[in-house]
């Protein structure tokens, strides 16, 4: 399917119309008509085939029922001033609003809804089955995606679902809401790379209606493309976070244990469940001075460098390149930071006096021991719904990691913590980035100033990459599959990254592909699919970049 028409729409050629084939069965019920045209926008500026973009637009069931408007009767009126800020901000046509993380973000689609149907998204499916029941109890009919599609269509209260659930059909739709848009799973892993809070900002201003974008760490592009009037920031609250304690590694050996006397204290107390978080995922090698024990770190970007094969040290994001040799003392011999999930397990059962169960995909969590502590990858986050202490074995593995993303990807695991915590627990940082302007924040802010001073830092992070033209300034595309180097145009930048394997055993390069203008960028990219004779994959402004 391409469009919607008959015999009697302009350029459909009646010669031609004996040769229609007679459907066989039906798979699906298909797309919402009037999200064809979104479809195609998506395909368009993702730069991807339409037929993955219908995949994820298409209704579940084969049939779908349209029944009458179900909508609730006694809905229970919402106050507070999460509430209050979300009605203004209908007023103003939409926005992004400013909530800390353990603020009830439902207060906005419940209030939101006192306006009319909302379409809300949220990260994943067990936020949108919480989120419902919650709704629920405040009087609102409630449809969760996918399963509640024909209810969906037929027209309630609410509509809400993760990220496909931005397809999702809205009687009457007033207002669009979108819960912790700085979430990377709104990104699709497939291609075309297309991320639901676009999505749905777009689908807003189609339809006419209000866009609402939620999170306590918004992304830098929300920030630079929302004007400043359109933002707004919840009164500060002692609820909004809870406690920061910062462990400072940098007096310790490279060479020594991540277990700290903090962690100690902790896992000796059989009250407390404590989650130990050592996320060593990325390619990222963490260089630190064995002999003053300084990290090694871009004097442009500030970002952790990593030693080549000819033993220079270069930043992954500017490509800066420098001798190895460390700018406070002076030597040139470094030590590569590295740890294990398995063997800090053994260390701290040793250490603690009761059981440490190391987490991997094959253990289950069905039932939480409150006896034993648990260590693991950013992975038991989301496994764990509640503990008493989260703690960052080495925050600086994904602090510092060589990536644009580094500093998004931190503030959104001390979100993720922080609502497993909740307000009367405590998030241990580990750090020998003591200096770090993330660090400095949640170390000398109170707890009803931390948000202020995250947003204080993502606005500095705004300025340092504008003056240096990278996203959210420019727009950025990673291709991946081409043997040789792309033909060079007008307001492009093109610069290698990496190289991955081919099925033939040939080398195919990665390239970083750069444009102010987004539409620049997709017209290029879109003439380089047509040029060249290999089979490549374009991601535009991926997460973890």
């Amino acid at each position: 399917m391409v469009a919607i028409g008959d015999s009697s729409t302009p350029g459909f050629d009646s010669a031609h119309e004996s040769k229609l084939i007679p459907l066989v069965s039906v798979s699906g019920a298909g797309v919402e008509p009037y999200l064809v045209d979104l479809v195609t926008w998506v395909a368009t500026m993702w730069c991807g085939p339409i037929r993955a973009v219908l995949s994820s637009a298409t209704a579940p069931a084969v049939r779908v029922s349209r029944g009458s408007p179900q909508r609730g009767r006694s809905v229970k009126p919402t106050d507070d001033s999460v509430a209050a800020s979300t009605r203004l901000l209908i007023e103003q046509g939409g926005g992004l609003l400013v909530v800390p993380p353990l603020q009830s973000a439902i207060s906005v689609i419940a209030a939101a809804a006192q306006s009319g149907p909302v379409l809300a998204l949220c990260p994943t499916i067990r936020m949108c089955i919480l989120g419902a029941a919650s709704l629920r109890r405040r009087g609102l009919v409630v449809a969760v995606m996918p399963d509640d599609w024909s209810r969906a269509a037929s027209g309630v209260d609410v509509v809400i679902g993760a990220r496909s659930g931005v397809w999702a059909p809205c009687v009457g739709m007033a207002s669009i809401v979108v819960i912790d848009e700085h979430d990377e799973s709104y990104w699709e892993e497939r291609v075309p790379t297309w991320n639901a809070p676009e999505v749905a900002r777009e689908r807003a201003r189609r339809a006419g209606v209000s866009y609402i974008a939620v999170s306590s760490v918004p992304s830098l592009r929300t920030l630079s493309t929302v004007s400043p009037e359109h933002i707004h920031e919840t009164p500060v609250t002692v609820n909004g976070w809870p406690q920061f304690v910062v462990e400072d590694l940098s007096a310790q050996s490279v060479k020594t244990s991540l277990v700290t006397t903090s962690l100690v204290q902790e896992l000796r107390d059989p009250k407390k469940t404590v989650l130990a978080i050592l996320n060593t995922t990325g390619s990222g090698r963490l260089l630190a001075c064995k002999q003053c024990r300084t990290i090694a770190k871009c004097s442009t970007c500030a970002t952790v460098l990593a030693q080549d094969q000819v033993g220079v040290l270069r930043c992954g994001v500017c490509d800066t390149a420098v001798p190895a040799v460390c700018h406070a003392c002076g030597r040139t011999v470094f030590s590569v930071l590295r740890a294990g999930t398995a063997q800090l397990q053994g260390e701290l059962s040793a250490t603690a006096a009761r059981t440490v169960v190391e987490v991997t995909k094959e253990t289950s969590l069905d039932k939480l021991d409150l006896s034993c502590a648990y260590v693991g990858t950013e992975a038991l986050l989301y496994r764990v719904s509640s503990a008493d202490v989260v703690v960052f074995l080495d925050i600086d593995a994904e602090l510092m990691a060589p990536r644009l993303s580094a500093l998004a990807d931190t503030l959104a695991l001390l979100v993720r913590a922080a609502r497993v915590v909740g307000i009367h627990g405590r998030i241990i940082v580990q750090t020998r980035a003591i200096d770090h302007p993330l660090i400095q924040a949640i170390q000398k802010a109170d707890a009803p100033h931390v948000q202020e001073a995250i947003m204080l830092l993502l606005r500095s992070e705004a300025v340092r990459r504008r003056s240096m033209a990278l996203p959210p300034v420019t727009y950025c595309s990673l291709v991946e599959g081409l043997v040789s180097e792309p033909p060079h145009a007008p307001g492009i930048q093109i610069a290698t990254v990496g190289n991955i394997k081919k099925k033939q055993d040939d080398a195919a390069i990665v390239y970083l592909i750069k444009s102010e203008l987004r539409n620049d960028l997709v017209t290029y990219l879109v003439q380089l699919r047509q040029t060249v004779s290999e089979k490549i994959r374009v991601r535009i402004d991926p997460p973890r970049m």
